[in-house]
């Protein structure tokens, strides 16, 4: 007899750990960026942010007052978003096969919202590091790049072409702990098309600003019908909910939340082209 496995027992058992250990990994280049995450509806939401003034650190103060460090709002727009899809009854009677589905639905999902955020990443929003040209990318362009690139922390995402001309044979050469290339969160690959017309970014923490959140109208949910919160890297939740329509018998599952993304600070960032 064949040995089927209870899906209600397997993915309840591991589906959590599995997406936030696994699956995650295309938000990986963006979970450095400014954010806020306690949306509730379709609308504007203001993330603040630091801009660093003139004022610095002082030996033996006097007063402990003064700086010129302030917080900046930038509005960004988040709107639902939504990944649904159908579950076979092979799917969700092998829980094997349905933790599948659902890890590569998911991993589809999250890879859009990124997507997202590297749009933004364009010659018109941040600039052009003319002494980069990304047709001729070598590893030497990386500490160019982080000197454009404003903060402490730092953050390089790369096409696939611009990648794979960096990494190294010493595996140590892209650990944020131990490389000599300034970017303290890493170097990262997405898919080719980062945006319009960028091939590389560099950027610190306030270059981008990222908000999103659950829609308060998933406050309850039909009987019958399974759902559970995933936390992300981001800190952005993400809700599951699994169900069957009662009028077709069909099994369905969706992904979805409240997500946006806005250039905050110009100055925190910049980009690499195909020089002309």
């Amino acid at each position: 007899m064949a040995n089927t496995i209870d899906a209600a027992l397997l993915d309840k058992a591991v589906f959590a750990e599995e997406l936030i250990n696994e699956a995650q990994h295309p938000l990986a280049p963006i979970a450095l960026f400014t954010s806020r995450f306690d949306a509730v509806e379709v609308g504007s939401v203001n993330v603040k942010f630091p801009r660093v003034g003139t004022g610095g650190t002082e030996t033996n103060p006097t007063d402990y007052i003064g700086g010129a460090a302030t917080m900046d709002n930038v509005a960004v727009t988040v709107n639902e978003k939504s990944r649904p899809f159908e579950i076979t009854n092979v799917e969700l009677n092998n829980g094997i096969k349905l933790m599948e589905l659902e890890r590569a639905i998911f991993t589809e999902f999250v890879t859009d919202l990124t997507k997202e955020v590297t749009a933004l990443m364009t010659e018109a929003n941040f600039g052009t590091d003319a002494t980069v040209d990304t047709s001729a990318f070598t590893v030497a362009d990386l500490p160019k790049l982080a000197v454009g690139a404003k903060g402490a922390e730092k953050v390089c995402i790369l096409e696939p072409a611009q990648y794979a001309t960096v990494i190294p044979t010493n595996g140590d050469g892209l650990d944020p702990m131990k490389s000599a290339y300034g970017f303290s969160q890493g170097v990262h690959m997405v898919e080719a098309g980062l945006s319009a017309d960028a091939q590389a970014f560099s950027g610190g923490k306030t270059a981008i600003a990222i908000a999103g959140g659950l829609p308060n109208k998933w406050t309850s949910f039909a009987a019958g019908e399974e759902h559970t919160i995933i936390p992300t890297i981001l800190g952005l939740s993400i809700l599951y909910r699994r169900w069957t329509d009662s009028n077709t018998g069909r099994h369905h599952g969706n992904f979805v939340c409240l997500f946006g993304a806005s250039v905050a600070d110009t100055g925190a960032g910049i980009v690499a082209i195909d020089q002309p």
